[in-house]
């Protein structure tokens, strides 16, 4: 009799060290599938002028993005209205026929999240939307890119683990998705130089 307790103890004690093992080893695969950052180059070359149009656009995205850090719906929506100006603001006259057609196929998109960003006070539907901003954004960046460093951001645990990207322009993590609630979640999947 007095053996069963140790016995259970001890298989106890197994079960732990297993479980313990079990998350160290999910540590360690989320660790090397960081190593697997890729770095995008632009589909188009564009002008100068123009490049630093597209930056700008990328500036007042990370704006909204920030505002979605700091779990600010009213300041969201503020952000918000600074995308499509900078956005008309590109010229693109000098863009291939090609790259005018993604264009315009981009600005549709970003016309439609950008509003319902705007039609909610909703952080949670705001951050909907968001996502599928970023999606468009990334978009954007592989085809014109920046001359800016812009990391790609994803967060496995965004929308009860369905997962969220996001740009960035820095390394650190600041997850738009959840805030101060889980800050640093997230790992950098994508580099645009």
């Amino acid at each position: 009799m007095k053996r069963l307790p140790f016995f259970l103890l001890i298989i106890a004690c197994f079960a732990c060290q297993s479980k313990k093992s079990d998350a160290q080893e999910e540590i360690v695969a989320d660790e090397a599938a960081g190593d697997d950052i890729k770095s995008i180059p632009p589909l188009y070359t564009i002008d100068p002028i123009a490049q630093q149009q597209v930056s700008d656009v990328l500036t007042a995205y990370l704006r909204l993005k920030d505002a979605f850090v700091k779990s600010d719906s009213a300041l969201v929506i503020k952000e918000a209205q600074s995308l499509p100006s900078a956005w008309d603001a590109v010229e693109k006259n000098n863009f291939n026929d090609a790259a005018q057609k993604d264009w315009q196929e981009y600005e549709k998109e970003l016309q439609k999240h950008i509003a319902a960003i705007q039609g909610t006070e909703s952080l949670e539907a705001q951050r909907r939307a968001f996502s599928l901003l970023s999606e468009t954004m990334h978009s954007v960046l592989a085809a014109f890119g920046s001359n800016k460093k812009t990391y790609w951001d994803y967060c496995p645990m965004a929308f009860h683990d369905e997962g969220a990207y996001w740009l960035s322009n820095a390394e650190e993590i600041n997850n738009p998705y959840f805030g101060d609630a889980m800050l640093h979640c997230g790992r950098v999947k994508e580099i645009f130089e």
